[in-house]
């Protein structure tokens, strides 16, 4: 996969791919999870929130400790969060709701790290096996290394979550980014949010 250029993140029309995928969304759901997204954005058909002010998101940056990559900020600077992306996980955080997983869900990284140690020794993935964001990636040769690493950025515990790593950033500064879900044998991973994004929409 050709990795976006940084005039192709920055111009990027989030407005446009964030109202595409309320729609999708609003439009898959069954009538009784339709009932709990709120009469207002069932009414507007628009599932996201007032933009996050660039004060909100320095602060967030300051937080952590981390600059965040430009294709997740710019997200945020058109919706701070997102209602449901996909039923099986949820939606995306606000900024005072982002936080690093060894904080959000630290038994997570223990019981996944066990569950690894029950069958020996972790084997290290090569690059050649890892950066591999097509059809033939295999979810299952995901660093766990990393793990403890990431920023969640959406979901809920008892189905996955939306992960920022830090751990892999590319030339034009995007994050790797990961859909951990518990019926992957790992984790679906991406070469930046906006693709994470682009492929949950392909998705619904």
């Amino acid at each position: 996969m050709t990795h976006r250029t940084v005039h192709e993140i920055n111009s990027f029309d989030w407005q446009n791919l964030l109202t595409e995928l309320s729609q999708s969304v609003l439009d898959s759901l069954d009538e009784r999870t339709l009932l709990t997204i709120p009469s207002a954005m069932r009414e507007s058909r628009w599932l996201g929130y007032p933009p996050a002010t660039s004060a909100a998101i320095s602060a967030l940056e300051e937080r952590l400790q981390l600059e965040l990559p430009r294709s997740y900020k710019n997200f945020l600077s058109v919706s701070n969060g997102f209602q449901l992306v996909q039923p099986t996980i949820g939606g995306l955080y606000c900024v005072d709701a982002i936080e690093r997983l060894t904080v959000l869900d630290s038994q997570l990284i223990e019981g996944f790290g066990q569950g690894y140690q029950v069958f020996g020794e972790v084997a290290t993935v090569s690059d050649s096996d890892y950066l591999q964001y097509d059809e033939l990636q295999d979810t299952a040769s995901f660093r766990l290394e990393s793990l403890p690493s990431t920023i969640v950025v959406g979901g809920a515990s008892a189905q996955g979550y939306y992960l920022l790593n830090p751990d892999i950033i590319f030339e034009n500064g995007e994050w790797e980014a990961w859909v951990f879900a518990n019926w992957l044998p790992g984790a679906r991973r991406s070469p930046s949010f906006l693709d994470m994004m682009l492929s949950e929409l392909n998705n619904v």
